[in-house]
């Protein structure tokens, strides 16, 4: 599940462009324009950089990376249950890349046709952060964790992943996205609505049966 020979320098590059305020493509509008479930996992009105796309830099990254600073509340990005919460870890290892991640995921949908289980994956967090448990409802825009730098990372961020439960990795589109049908694309700003009012899916049914290994 953690990716190996990772580009060392799409997350470091971003860290520089944000704290100079600036971008090679200017701040994408944070305007609600598709059907997607989802939404931006960071607070509302806070700007973060695309690292790192679905389709990577040097290889398939099947993931987004949204560079933030150390210690920014994660925010749940669709309603769902907690399936798995890891935040023992501390290390970081961008050149040996031999030391663990934390993560916590969750499971979204119904469960039938129309509404498959998903998970969504929020990597990299800080050491200790996890603000929800295991088998835990949480409401979209919830917060659930801190961004951190732990892992395979050469600096803060979260490692954003989508799939269906039993598959693998999809592209993610959100509904506070604007543009490329609600992709983040490769070296783009972007501004969440996550946890404004009103959620896109506050009654969105949750799963409460699952159990968790």
């Amino acid at each position: 599940m953690l990716h190996r020979r990772r580009p060392r320098c799409a997350a470091g590059a971003a860290v520089l462009l944000l704290s100079a305020g600036c971008g090679l493509w200017p701040l994408e509008p944070p305007q609600r324009f598709n059907g997607s479930k989802y939404l931006l996992p960071w607070p509302e009105g806070k700007i973060a950089f695309v690292g790192q796309g679905f389709i990577g830099v040097f290889e398939p990254h099947l993931a987004y990376d949204f560079v933030l600073p150390e210690g920014t509340l994660v925010l749940a990005a669709r309603c769902g249950v907690v399936t798995r919460v890891v935040d023992l870890h501390e290390a970081n290892c961008p050149l040996t890349q031999d030391c663990p991640n934390n993560l916590i995921a969750i499971r979204h949908g119904r469960g039938d046709f129309a509404d498959p289980h998903y998970e969504t994956l929020y990597l990299h967090i800080q050491k200790g952060s996890a603000l929800v448990a295991c088998g835990e409802q949480v409401r979209q825009g919830q917060p659930i964790a801190r961004v951190g730098n732990v892992g395979i990372s050469m600096a803060p961020h979260i490692h954003f992943a989508l799939r269906r439960v039993g598959a693998s990795n999809e592209p993610a589109h959100f509904a506070d996205i604007d543009t490329f049908d609600g992709e983040p694309q490769f070296l783009r700003f972007y501004r969440s609505r996550n946890g404004s009012e009103p959620f896109l899916n506050n009654d969105d049914y949750c799963d409460l049966t699952f159990l968790c290994p």
